[in-house]
């Protein structure tokens, strides 16, 4: 920083005032006044033994006594132009290294493979907007609550997908499905009439038989998400993290008394603007705002019934098209960091394990895909159902961010030795396919061992 320019740099806080010694970047300008010094002081050295972008300096040589050579030269200029390098952020000596988002080695330049799976699989596939209050409801668990003294451990929260408005109910971790359908009817139903359509997760009381009959027999389509994909219902698990929030702020040293907090917490949020509407839930649904204690009493004036009934469905399509705008700037924004996918019905996949209870195998050694599984067919533009095996006891339908495509082998590796088949996974553990057992030993403690000979796998891999 030039001394004549350290002062416009000065901010004052509780302490006094402060002056950068050094130019931040967050001047106007001061990128490219940087990189025009960088250029300027390194300009001997530039194209023949480096390159600068900004801070980073990448020296390139035949051989580690050039290189040396090189390093002691930009070091020179750095150290007389006042310049110091961090130690912690330096690498020497490297075949291959990460320069501004690419791989740069002898061979050339390459894709970060980071960069790659940065981006994941499927665009982003809203779910659609409903058109007024209660047609679409999502519904989820917040468990492991601390025990009331009521018993109760756990929330079944209920949110409109229209309003936003939404309903916190206390309920039981062992609840059944009839009680928690009986709740649903009670608080839910009975106030709002039977939805449309309600999502979910996979939880076991909403994947049974009798829920799903119950729904059908109400004309309520069931949407649930994709195996090991809670995005599906993003919405819900975020207000899940608002409830918890208000329980925090509310409950503080009364914490076994938390279920009496509910209704209250739920009035503040049904009574709080809502950034996705503009307006609050309770004014959606109810075409009014709730009397509080400190708001006075309206006046008595009436206003005609066809008046408010006008002026609710033009706010109704005002929200609806609200709605849809931030739908569509969120699906912008989401598939800027998204790769559409190339998966189809009849391709060979691999599954990512990262969800799959494969607990007894070290961590480091778990391999990160299991397969290839045929895709038999396509539930949704970015969900897929597999052919997994009869001894998997899991939902066969994933969204494609845990799909990998399969490349065979032996087509990519002409005459290279097949892979062995992959373990099995029976009972939540991975096992492999016995061949032959050609042997067997007593061991001392009397126990009897086989040596077996492993289905696709060669002689150096039998094992005791």
């Amino acid at each position: 920083m030039a001394d004549n320019s350290i002062h416009k740099t000065a901010f004052p806080t509780r302490y006094g005032s402060y002056e950068y010694l050094v130019m931040p970047f967050g001047l106007t300008n001061a990128p490219a006044t940087f990189q025009a010094k960088m250029n300027h002081i390194l300009c001997p050295l530039l194209d023949e033994c480096m390159v600068v972008y900004l801070d980073d300096i990448l020296i390139y040589s035949h051989d580690m006594k050039q290189h040396v050579e090189h390093l002691r030269r930009v070091f020179e200029i750095l150290r007389r132009e006042r310049f110091y390098a961090k130690l912690s952020k330096s690498e020497f000596s490297l075949e291959k290294v990460q320069f501004l988002g690419h791989m740069v080695s002898a061979q050339g330049v390459h894709v970060d493979p980071k960069k790659i799976e940065a981006k994941k699989a499927g665009l982003l596939q809203p779910l659609p907007v409903p058109e007024q209050p209660w047609q679409v409801v999502s519904l989820d668990f917040i468990t492991r609550l601390p025990p009331t003294t009521r018993g109760h451990e756990a929330i079944l929260v209920v949110i409109d997908k229209f309003s936003k408005m939404g309903h916190f109910i206390p309920t039981h971790m062992t609840a059944r499905t009839k009680e928690t359908a009986q709740l649903f009817v009670r608080y839910i139903i009975s106030h709002h009439g039977i939805p449309t359509t309600l999502i979910s997760d996979r939880d076991p009381k909403f994947t049974s038989k009798f829920w799903k009959e119950l729904m059908s027999l109400l004309g309520t389509k069931l949407a649930m998400s994709s195996a090991y994909h809670p995005q599906t219902d993003e919405q819900t698990e975020r207000l899940n993290q608002i409830v918890e929030q208000l329980l925090r702020a509310a409950c503080k040293d009364k914490i076994s008394k938390w279920d009496l907090h509910m209704p209250v917490l739920e009035f503040a949020y049904n009574n709080a603007t809502h950034a996705a509407t503009g307006q609050t839930p309770f004014f959606l649904c109810y075409g009014r705002h709730p009397l509080t204690p400190r708001k006075p009493t309206p006046s008595a004036t009436v206003q005609p019934a066809h008046d408010f009934i006008t002026t609710m469905h033009q706010l109704w399509d005002r929200t609806h098209k609200r709605l849809l705008n931030i739908q569509q700037q969120q699906k912008r924004q989401a598939d800027r960091h998204r790769n559409d996918h190339t998966v189809t019905v009849g391709d060979q996949v691999l599954l990512d394990t990262r969800n799959l209870d494969i607990s007894h195998l070290p961590s480091k050694l778990r391999p990160c895909f299991c397969g290839p599984f045929l895709v038999e067919a396509q539930v949704t533009p970015v969900s897929f159902r597999l052919r997994l095996p009869a001894t998997w006891k899991i939902h066969n339908t994933f969204h494609v961010q845990l799909l990998k495509p399969y490349r065979d082998p032996n087509t990519v590796f002409i005459g290279r030795q097949p892979p062995p088949p992959p373990p099995v996974l029976v009972q939540h553990e991975l096992e492999y396919e016995v061949e032959s057992v050609f042997a067997h030993r007593r061991c001392r403690n009397g126990t009897v061992e086989l040596l077996i000979r492993w289905k696709g796998y060669d002689p150096s891999e039998d094992s005791w």
